[in-house]
């Protein structure tokens, strides 16, 4: 693009010489500032992408993670469910094999989560193995609870080994709640890992408005740059009037240098506009009474307002009644009022979209007005992810809860069919008390299999 420094140069034979200005200095200075807007906004959005990316990733993976200890949940019922099921089996060595099987299974499962965690994720895992030790200790006591109420059944029958079974149980309740502390543990480090990339991620919003503040600064730098040219223009046309003459020869080349001037103006005034387009927030730019000096393409598209003249010279609190708009009139008048930057929280409940909206005030310069710049943030997205992770961890709660009240209220289930039936054994044949025996057996049935179906809610789903 040809630079007219011909057009501000005084001829050879003038009366006035003038000192040459180098206009084509900022000419170049004003391409630098394109060169550089684009630039950036280029590099805030890959930074932004990558940011979003590595969120979704680390957040899948310690969600996977959380679905491998609820695996070790699943492990543990399955290492405890032979020291219950003894009692219907009577079958002790069966049950034993059982119990091996089950308790090596959740021993293999555990070493490996273990060692993934240790060599992927080291900087996070100094205080998840030291629950997985507690986990291993919690694992070795039931077990070794199991075997003794084994030993008391094969000794005695149902009735001593139904005395352990309260203590078994007991033990299990410790295997649930290190576990839970496990999970616990895994979901701080995902919701700290994730309110760090929320936190870099707010970091770079704060250089949205250092490219907005470019971008008037280039265009300002357009507008004074085009002024200054025509001044010049009409200073060398009255200083060489008198040399009529000449001046029709050397108005004809700054003619042609004007044109390429205009020319170059359009296309970096064309280009500047598309940058501020491109950027896929809404961002307004308003007077001190809350008029819109410009608005980008994302203001038109979300108010239907395909020109650029749809929406100038509107004021912002007539753009709509829905949200971003009434929080940007709100936030913008308590920023004119405020002399300093403010930012809100806003929803749309017709639309189900949450903003993030905030206004910074730009000083008037010198012989010209002040401006307002609001910008909005859609933080849908965002605000799903947290709900989502909220609901999460309450539904794991409550499936633990109630399997620990399913397994305290089994035990004395337990101890009641046991002494019903040594009294069925004892008092079995006295007429007057065999017509309540059916009874009693009937209801602490009804009452385990209720216990079973809690358990079965408790239970982590099957993957």
């Amino acid at each position: 693009m040809a630079t007219p420094p011909s057009l501000l140069e005084a001829p050879p034979d003038s009366r006035h010489p003038r000192p040459r200005i180098p206009w084509h200095v900022l000419y170049y200075v004003l391409a630098a500032f394109d060169v550089l807007t684009v630039s950036a906004s280029l590099y805030l959005g890959a930074r932004l992408l990558g940011i979003y990316r590595a969120s979704v990733a680390q957040n899948a993976e310690w969600a996977r993670h959380l679905d491998e200890y609820s695996a070790l949940q699943q492990l543990a019922a399955e290492v405890n469910a032979p020291g219950n099921d003894l009692f219907e089996s009577h079958d002790v060595a069966r049950e034993s094999q059982r119990l091996d099987k089950a308790r090596a299974a959740f021993a293999g499962h555990l070493a490996s989560l273990r060692g993934h965690l240790a060599e992927a994720h080291a900087a996070e895992s100094p205080g998840i193995l030291a629950r997985f030790a507690a986990v291993e200790a919690a694992m070795a006591a039931m077990t070794a609870e199991a075997e003794t109420t084994f030993a008391a059944f094969a000794a005695g029958g149902p009735v001593p080994a139904g005395r352990r079974m309260a203590a078994m149980d007991r033990r299990y309740s410790s295997v649930l709640t290190s576990l839970l502390d496990l999970r616990r543990d895994v979901r701080d480090v995902q919701q700290r890992l994730f309110d760090q990339q929320s936190a870099a991620a707010e970091k770079l919003r704060s250089y949205q408005v250092v490219i907005g503040a470019l971008i008037v600064l280039m265009v300002g730098g357009a507008i004074l740059y085009g002024r200054r040219i025509a001044r010049e223009m009409s200073q060398e046309v009255a200083a060489r009037e008198r040399d009529r003459l000449t001046l029709e020869e050397r108005m004809e080349a700054r003619t042609r240098a004007l044109r390429e001037s205009e020319t170059a103006l359009t296309q970096a005034a064309s280009e500047w506009r598309r940058t501020f387009d491109a950027i896929d927030s809404p961002v307004m730019i308003l007077d001190l009474e809350g008029r819109l000096v410009r608005a980008n393409a994302t203001v038109r598209a979300l108010t239907g307002k395909g020109a650029a003249s749809g929406v100038t010279g509107r004021l912002v609190t007539s753009l709509g009644e829905t949200e971003p708009w009434k929080t940007a009139a709100r936030v913008a008048a308590a920023t004119r009022a405020a002399r300093s930057s403010r930012s809100a929280e806003a929803q749309d409940p017709s639309t189900g979209r949450s903003w993030d909206v905030s206004a910074y005030l730009m000083e008037p310069e010198e012989g010209g007005d002040g401006r307002i710049i609001v910008v909005a943030r859609d933080t849908t997205r965002l605000l799903e992810l947290r709900e989502t992770l909220r609901r999460e961890e309450n539904m794991t709660a409550m499936g633990a809860l109630v399997a620990g009240v399913a397994h305290e209220v089994r035990n004395p289930i337990f101890a009641i069919s046991s002494t019903l039936d040594a009294f069925e054994a004892r008092f079995g044949g006295a007429p007057e008390l065999e017509k309540y025996f059916p009874v009693l057996r009937r209801e602490v049935e009804r009452l385990g299999h209720l216990m079973r179906d809690l358990l079965d809610y408790g239970r982590p789903p099957q993957m």
